[in-house]
């Protein structure tokens, strides 16, 4: 492994990996730590104290925030850690439900039995899947930017988890293979971006600290509270930088005011 990818990625393990998300961090001075299970150590200094939470349920890290490319760093060192062993059942059973029913809802004009096999199908499938995908999402919850650490999990997981769902839909053999594709992808999409935003907040994550899902559950309406606050402050800022934009572009059109001179006629 070259030199520059040990330096950038085993830091960000022990912030990463190592520790409970909801406990806070301390500068670990003359201990080592595993990395990744495959024996490599590394001896961080105190320049990594922070708190993985703040009061208000955000990350408050204190320096050296994580990095995007980091976090896609240990992703792909050790998939085993950050992916199969943080296996999110919650995210995997409201998933199953949901998307069960999204399916049989489309399939439902070809007809009752299709339509409920389609749906069992894509109930196992969720089960069994959805909560590796969910696991990739709460790696990027504590990463910067965040625009960043948004997109990539709202791209990367819809077509790697609706390609293989499209395979599955296709053996058996559902009758609106394209429409149920469709429409699941654009559930993926949305709701990766939210399950995000929850996870940021420390819900339906996984770990050694996590609620339950009934705690997770009963959190769900300052949620979705916290998420219409935060859309709508999206959509205000947008206006406000329309509206400057087109002001500016307005003084910018307008053109110069010379000074008027008199007339030849009216000075005799």
């Amino acid at each position: 492994m070259p030199a520059w990818g040990t330096q950038a990625c085993l830091p960000m393990v022990l912030l990463f990996a190592s520790q409970p998300w909801h406990s806070p961090l301390r500068p670990c001075q003359g201990t080592e730590h595993k990395f990744a299970d495959q024996g490599s150590h590394f001896t961080p200094g105190a320049e990594w104290q922070c708190n993985a939470l703040s009061k208000d349920g955000m990350p408050n890290i204190t320096h050296n925030r994580l990095s995007v490319d980091r976090v896609l760093i240990c992703l792909s060192i050790n998939p085993y850690r950050h992916v199969i062993r943080r296996w999110n059942w919650k995210s995997a059973c409201l998933s199953a439900f949901f998307r069960g029913i999204l399916i049989l809802l489309i399939n439902l004009s070809a007809g009752g039995a299709s339509a409920a096999g389609a749906m069992l199908v894509e109930a196992c499938y969720r089960a069994l899947t959805s909560g590796f995908y969910s696991a990739l999402t709460q790696a990027f919850r504590f990463a910067q930017p965040v625009w960043a650490a948004s997109v990539i999990p709202m791209i990367l997981i819809p077509i790697v988890a609706d390609s293989c769902e499209f395979a599955v839909h296709g053996i058996r053999g559902t009758p609106r293979l394209l429409a149920t594709v469709a429409a699941s992808m654009v559930f993926t999409a949305i709701s990766t971006l939210l399950e995000l935003f929850a996870m940021r907040r420390g819900v339906m994550v996984m770990g050694q600290n996590s609620g339950s899902l009934l705690e997770d559950l009963k959190s769900f309406p300052n949620l979705l509270v916290d998420i219409f606050s935060e859309a709508w402050r999206f959509v205000l800022s947008i206006f406000q930088a329309f509206w400057k934009g087109h002001r500016a572009y307005g003084k910018n059109s307008m053109p110069p005011q010379t000074a008027s001179r008199p007339s030849p006629l009216r000075s005799q």
